[in-house]
């Protein structure tokens, strides 16, 4: 299972404008992270989801320093999983962490390549 959030005109946006985007990124991270913390999972998903799509694809396109995205993306598919638990959907959580262990070996393998 492949979960998206960001729709494919937003996703353009991004890599049409990385430096904006990571505002975006900020922005949702923030509110996902306290919807998230008072309980509102199912409210704080699309949020942290779509937070976690932004520092996806600003990764794939390495313009910005590496190490911030990539504790975003770490943060963000533990809040994501874990409000997918709090919910009763283990598919989603285990599909999250999978995305994002993929995402992570790529750029690990990416920096390693010379």
């Amino acid at each position: 299972m492949q979960l998206t959030y960001l729709c494919p005109k937003h996703a353009d946006w991004v890599y049409s404008h990385p430096d904006q985007a990571m505002h975006y990124l900020l922005r949702d991270e923030l509110q996902g992270s306290l919807l998230y913390q008072n309980g509102c999972y199912s409210d704080a998903i699309p949020y942290l989801g779509c937070a976690f799509d932004i520092a996806a694809i600003l990764l794939e396109l390495g313009d910005e320093d590496s190490a911030p995205l990539l504790r975003s993306v770490k943060g963000l598919s533990m809040q994501l999983s874990m409000a997918y638990q709090a919910l009763h959907e283990t598919r989603y959580a285990e599909a999250v962490s999978h995305r994002a262990m993929l995402l992570l070996r790529a750029v690990s393998q990416a920096a390693a390549q010379p």
